[in-house]
């Protein structure tokens, strides 16, 4: 796991610029990285098989509540099916975690063309002046600056392990684990999570080998949750 996380970590770091630029064309890239034991799931789950997913974290159990239900959700858009405890072929838990970081990166800040006004007169034969105004502008230019930014890593981490294993003899053999990453300048720990458990169970069962990233579109949350669970 903490390989994966690790991992996770340095391309979150990398992407960090891009996904500042990203915040104004409302995408949200999100780093995805899975490992399957492929000789216990060479052909991933079995939608015949059944799953439950385990009690939510002490530390904040709404929260968590809330992030089992989309879980749960997402899972069975997918026909998995959902059981209790003492039947389920496979248990599922879930860790989210969210980081402050600072970086100074470089941005386009453009300056605006600079006018300037020239004003006089005009002797016309001796006789008489006519005033005069000219006005001369110049283009504008683009510069590079370093900005201090503040980037909220956050992460979602998924794993399957064996139930019957589990319940005989209390030893987590995991199966599959999926984990999935964003850098972004909002704070709140529940901004785009519909995204990162998207990201990652889209590929549940499944190995990618590497980080893969997705690019989400960012939707208004009740329209994006109707599509998804429909």
């Amino acid at each position: 796991m903490n390989n994966l996380k690790t991992n996770i970590k340095v391309i979150i770091t990398l992407l960090a610029p891009l996904m500042l630029l990203s915040a104004c064309t409302k995408r949200l890239p999100v780093t995805v990285s899975t490992i399957a034991d492929v000789k216990s799931i060479p052909n991933g789950f079995s939608t015949d098989s059944s799953f439950c997913i385990l009690p939510a974290q002490k530390n904040n159990q709404l929260l968590s509540k809330e992030m089992s239900y989309k879980i749960m959700r997402k899972l069975e858009q997918l026909n998995y099916k959902f059981t209790n405890a003492e039947d389920a072929d496979y248990y599922i838990k879930f860790d989210y975690s969210i980081n402050q970081t600072t970086k100074t990166i470089t941005v386009a800040k453009y300056i605006p063309a600079e006018t300037t006004i020239t004003k006089g007169k005009v002797n016309k034969n001796g006789k008489s002046t006519t005033n005069y105004q000219e006005e001369t502008i110049k283009p504008g230019t683009t510069i590079f600056v370093p900005e201090l930014c503040t980037f909220y890593n956050k992460e979602i981490n998924i794993i399957v392990f064996d139930a019957p294993k589990y319940r005989h003899n209390n030893t987590e053999e995991n199966l599959w684990e999926g984990s999935a990453a964003s850098s972004e300048e909002n704070n709140d720990p529940r901004e785009n999570i519909d995204y990162l458990i998207t990201s990652a169970l889209n590929r549940f069962g499944k190995d990618t080998r590497k980080n893969v990233e997705d690019v989400h579109k960012i939707k208004d949350k009740r329209t994006f949750w109707e599509q998804i669970l429909s």
